[in-house]
């Protein structure tokens, strides 16, 4: 069986083949070759967006890892760094000495700027892992709507069925009728035989399968709509902590300047 899109693009392009060269036997052939044509677009749809996707991202980050490179030899980059590699060696002070304030030194706020970008990035991991359960559970949710509208039609057209069952024995019944008045008994034996067949079936007609599987169908869907409204509210916490934490170290970027001014006199 078919386990990516990968694999089941190229069973639906055999499929195709196949009744391709089938279609002259006749009209079914035609209509499993137009619902395997379907399907095919709709895979390779898939396909397109996400090989796109991929492609977009991969030049993305080719792009940033690219600039890294670039920006190291660029004058502005060369330039800044003597200066203060020159700047430095006339204060008397050496590279550690300033990466030791900040690693070490304890700001007003009651902590180290290596504290608050430590915070600032578990914040930053939390919302990650936030905003994936959200959308998970808001891709599980809009399943069991969906779930719900199968289920529905699936009521719908069994008691369709059982309309049509009760129409088509009129029919043969009033068949029934006009064959036994022109003493066609045959013909009207065989006529109230199917209505005899199709009323049993009728009066045993029972929905409470169908209706129990879109009554689950619902209790599901509540479910799961509790459970996406916590990751709704879970990822709004941790976007609201990760704002707190950037703000807060925003402050320690301010504190920690002060720091390393007040070590380079």
């Amino acid at each position: 069986m078919a386990t990516n899109l990968s694999d089941l693009i190229s069973q639906k392009t055999k499929d195709k083949t196949t009744l391709e060269g089938k279609v002259n036997v006749g009209e079914s052939a035609k209509a499993e070759l137009a619902k395997v044509v379907q399907e095919l677009e709709t895979l390779g749809e898939v396909q397109s967006l996400h090989d796109a996707a991929l492609t977009r991202a991969t030049a993305m980050v080719k792009g940033s890892i690219d600039a890294v490179t670039s920006l190291k030899i660029s004058a502005p980059y060369v330039s800044v760094s003597a200066a203060v590699d020159t700047g430095l060696q006339a204060k008397g002070k050496a590279e550690s000495d300033l990466a030791g304030i900040v690693d070490k030194t304890t700001l007003p706020m009651k902590g180290t700027y290596k504290d608050y970008v430590s915070a600032l990035s578990k914040a930053d991991t939390a919302l990650t892992a936030e905003i994936l359960d959200e959308a998970a559970k808001r891709i599980a949710l809009t399943a069991k709507r969906g779930m719900i509208d199968v289920r529905i039609a699936a009521l719908t057209s069994y008691a369709a069925a059982i309309e049509a069952r009760v129409a088509q024995a009129k029919v043969f019944l009033t068949s029934a009728i006009l064959a036994a008045q022109t003493n066609s008994i045959a013909a009207a034996w065989w006529a109230f035989y199917h209505v005899k067949t199709i009323l049993p079936e009728v009066a045993a007609a029972d929905i409470a399968t169908l209706a129990t599987a879109v009554e689950d169908a619902c209790k599901e869907y509540a479910t799961a709509y509790n459970q996406w409204v916590g990751a709704r509210d879970k990822l709004d916490k941790a976007l609201a902590d990760r704002a707190a934490a950037a703000a807060t170290l925003a402050q320690a970027d301010a504190q920690t300047l002060a720091a390393l001014a007040a070590a380079v006199k």
